[in-house]
């Protein structure tokens, strides 16, 4: 992460949060398709 990115983070906090949502809901997403990739080979 550059300089410029880290100033624009700590200047909007409620986008930092909502980064930290979309990982927690996009993680078990991406294990989900592994477990139906798994599940349909």
């Amino acid at each position: 992460m550059t300089a410029d990115t880290y100033n624009f983070y700590n200047s909007y906090p409620e986008l930092n949060g909502l980064q930290r949502y979309y990982k927690l809901l996009f993680n078990p997403f991406k294990l989900l398709k592994y477990w139906i990739i798994l599940i349909i080979i």
